[in-house]
């Protein structure tokens, strides 16, 4: 943890709210992808990071100072995101990107695109696999954001959860499996076979 880090931490412990300052600028623009990946609208993952930074301040006294601040406060990100996207029951449109930032963010995912088979991906567009993501479920999503977008191993995705390393393989499975039925339902494999 970097030096300002456990200062802002130490302030923030201590009642002085200025510490959130430099957690907020350090952490924030992580903080807005991982929740806009779950979540799929800009507005709702703003709204998903400021609650987590009011958590923060709240309940900074459960935050472990021997342990890394950023895996803490992004399951907190997460677990809102979550909680957000269940709340909504709704389809949210990944299509909109109007927003400089959600563009950036749908930039973003064509990296994790190339662990897919290369001759599916290459014929699969942006919107095409942000509709596809959309149609997992706010768990499923977490994991495939978590996996393939924020590059971390299922060992680091189980700490941050705070679950076992096998319910993490299991939604990571369950999300590729359905990944792999809505593609090959849908005329994608078709246009790739022609």
């Amino acid at each position: 943890m970097k030096r300002s880090e456990i200062e802002a931490i130490r302030q923030l412990k201590q009642g002085d709210v200025r510490g959130l300052k430099t957690l907020v600028n350090a952490h924030q623009t992580k903080a807005l992808r991982v929740a806009y990946l779950i979540t799929g609208s800009s507005a709702l993952a703003e709204e998903c990071v400021q609650d987590a930074f009011i958590q923060v301040y709240q309940h900074i006294e459960q935050f472990d100072d021997r342990r890394p601040f950023a895996p803490w406060f992004l399951r907190i990100v997460s677990n809102n995101a979550i909680k957000t996207g269940r709340r909504e029951q709704r389809c949210v449109s990944f299509n909109d990107s109007a927003n400089d930032a959600e563009a950036l963010l749908i930039a973003g995912l064509t990296e994790w695109r190339r662990n897919l088979d290369e001759q599916v991906a290459e014929k699969i567009t942006r919107e095409e696999i942000w509709a596809l993501l959309e149609k997992l479920s706010p768990t499923q999503r977490e994991a495939i954001v978590s996996r393939y977008y924020l590059d971390m191993s299922e060992a680091e995705m189980a700490e941050r959860l705070e679950t076992a390393p096998g319910t993490i393989k299991w939604r990571l499975y369950a999300a590729r499996q359905r990944l792999q039925k809505l593609i090959t339902g849908s005329d994608l494999i078709k246009e790739v076979k022609s």
